[in-house]
């Protein structure tokens, strides 16, 4: 049996076969000038690999294949030409040999099959001309080329041209020349291809091929395009906005993988088709807009789109398009299937007939003003924008759930005179919004509306308000004072939670106080209440610190559980004659209170109202009443009045 050392020689430290017909290994330090022996039929896989002294190599015309990654790596390769018997140039043959400026072929060459990236990252390249025996070219063949500007290619691989070429940006002229085998693309209805604008078309026109020029943020498809083919946008690390056709039906697969900057997704009336992971990993890809036409997303489409917000989708097409989401949490919109076309003004989506503002997609900070003839501001449009302003016009008529939330570099808004409406959470989390003026229509302020506004210190409201949601300005520390209109009947559960006013004055009409309404605004140590109101809920003004005064109406009737809790500065209270019930802990741990007047009106006082207050707490009252019941069962001392 053979040993190794009979199939190998090795020729001034230079490795061939034992009958001297393929070279298998070139040392990677060896001369810079070589020239390959006669009757060298065979240069083996990774025979130069990473030769970087290597600067010249003289072919014999005995070789007949370059195999894969032959020369990949050899940075200091300047020229070459191949032989006339060479019929096959392997994959990635000549990758990274970025100093090769000039290749050349024989008149009369045999050449069949160039592989995939064979000259891929060869950026010193300008102008290729393959002979026209080839049959096969693979993908990505000349991908990188940076300087290439000139490509002559047989019409016998056209049809492989559409994934060679990719971040060739300087390639301006593509000649497809007569081809010496006959093949289907040979024939008078061979695809036409061509360049034009930075594009690679085929298909006459109708497939766009590949983006040739990778460093420009904006790239409008012309019409006339039906197919983004397979990889055509692949890895545009530049590409920011895309204008598609209307005549668009189909993106195939990885068509834009990777770009990272493209921030929207906008795909025309009657679009079809998009490919598995047509636009995989990008990662700054806030919305995407599909139309009614919709027939298919394939899997892993959207993956890895890790800052996608929401989607807007014509109901006829939700099965398809929410079954395609991955798996992260995003906000989907149904619009009417008839406004199913958008419009683009200055960074903004809107619908057709511009009534409804759907997103506002730069991230531009400064200010943006709303243009005349919008009346909605759609939910989530300006979700995490880094706007320090906005302004909306008379028109604008409804501000829809979340339309501004986590703006946290808003510092002031303006909705105009037209608003009747803010949806819940409409500017939930604006850290840093200072100032809000109200518009004299505004109706209805929705839950969360302006929660945890924390540095929001002033708001002018409109006396046409009639409802304040839960936790509408909750949190909001620095708000001085409450200018409420004589509107509401209600103030919400947890509305004013954790608020800075120091004052508060209800407008005569508000009815209820809900649970929590009030609690815990630490710098608050006035209250009056008008005679309009009837309850206090569960903890409406709990853990008020600084409250030290409080003036009751005279239509009370009840104050509920824990209303009181915790208010530690209060020294005295006179409740109204009508009070029916006071509920349990109502004045619970007010640890310096010391006097309370009870009317004989009073039939429910229940546990622990008073625990936890001063030792030398007096409870005032009618002799016989209610309140004298509880004071003895109590142990608290009691004085008729």
């Amino acid at each position: 049996m053979p040993s190794k050392r009979d199939t190998s020689a090795v020729h001034d430290e230079i490795l061939f076969s034992a009958d001297g017909k393929t070279l298998l290994r070139y040392p990677p330090n060896g001369p810079s000038a070589y020239v390959v022996p006669p009757d060298v039929e065979t240069l083996a896989t990774l025979a130069f690999f990473r030769c970087q002294t290597l600067r010249s190599v003289a072919l014999p015309d005995s070789l007949q294949s370059i195999d894969k990654r032959a020369f990949e790596g050899c940075r200091a390769l300047v020229s070459l030409s191949i032989p006339r018997n060479v019929k096959s140039i392997g994959d990635r043959a000549f990758k990274n040999c970025k100093s090769l400026s000039e290749l050349m072929f024989a008149t009369d060459s045999a050449l069949k099959t160039v592989g995939s990236n064979a000259f891929d990252g060869c950026k010193k390249l300008v102008e290729i001309s393959l002979p026209a025996g080839v049959v096969q070219l693979g993908s990505n063949a000349f991908k990188n080329c940076a300087s290439l500007t000139s490509a002559s290619l047989p019409t016998s691989v056209q049809k492989s041209v559409q994934n060679a070429f990719f971040g060739c940006s300087s390639l301006t002229q593509l000649n497809i020349l007569p081809s010496l085998a006959p093949t289907e693309s040979s024939n008078a209805n061979a695809p036409e291809v061509f360049l034009a604008d930075g594009f690679l078309f085929v298909d006459g026109g109708k497939t766009l091929a590949q983006n040739l020029d990778a460093t420009n943020a904006e790239r409008v498809v012309p019409e006339g395009v039906e197919t983004i083919a397979a990889g055509a946008f692949s890895q545009c690390n530049s590409l920011k906005t895309l204008v598609l056709p209307s005549t668009l039906k189909k993106i195939e697969t990885d068509a834009f993988v990777k770009c990272v900057h493209l921030k929207t997704l906008k795909l025309p009336v009657g679009f079809k088709t998009i490919g598995k992971r047509a636009f995989y990993a990008c990662v700054q890809l806030r919305s995407v807009f599909f139309p009614a036409s919709l027939q298919k997303i394939d899997d892993e489409a959207f993956d890895a789109c890790s800052s996608l917000a929401w989607v807007l989708y014509p109901e006829i097409v939700q099965d398809k398009v929410v079954n395609s989401l991955p798996s992260q949490k995003i906000n989907q919109v149904v619009v009417d299937s008839k406004s199913s076309e958008f419009r683009v003004i200055d960074g903004a989506m809107f619908d057709a007939d511009g009534k409804t503002l759907f997103l506002y997609f730069e991230k531009n900070s400064g200010a943006y003003v709303v243009p005349p003839g919008v009346e909605r501001i759609g939910s989530f449009a300006f979700l995490d924008c880094r706007l320090t302003s906005v302004a909306l016009p008379d028109s604008v008529e409804y501000v829809d759930r979340r339309a501004f939330i986590s703006c946290r570099r808003l510092t002031e808004v303006s909705l105009g005179n037209g608003v009747k409406e803010i949806g819940e959470n409409a500017f939930g989390l604006c850290e840093a919004l200072e100032r809000v003026s109200f518009g004299d229509r505004l109706e209805r302020v929705g839950d969360s509306a302006f929660g945890f506004c924390s540095s929001l210190t002033q708001i002018n409201v409109s006396q046409g308000l009639r409802h304040i949601g839960v936790w509408a300005f909750a949190g909001c520390q620095k708000l001085e004072r409450l200018p409420l209109p004589q509107g509401p009947k209600v103030v919400s559960a947890t509305a004013f939670i954790d608020c800075g006013f120091s004052e508060l004055d209800l407008p005569d009409g508000v009815e209820r106080i809900r649970p929590g309404a009030f609690s815990a605004c630490l710098r608050l140590h006035r209250v009056a209440l008008p005679d309009s109101l009837r309850s206090i809920g569960a903890q409406g003004f709990a853990k008020c610190p600084a409250l030290t005064e409080i003036k009751f109406g005279q239509g009370l009737t009840r104050i509920d559980f824990e209303a009181f809790l915790h208010c530690k500065s209060l020294l005295s209270v006179e409740l109204p004659n009508g009070l029916r019930k006071l509920g349990a802990g109502a004045f619970a741990k007010c640890r310096r209170l010391r006097s309370v007047v009870l009317p004989p009106t009073l039939t429910t006082l229940e546990a622990d109202a008073f625990a936890g207050c001063a030792k030398n707490l007096t409870l005032y009252g009618v002799k016989g009443s209610e309140a004298e019941r509880y004071a003895g069962a109590n142990g608290i001392r009691f004085e008729p009045r």
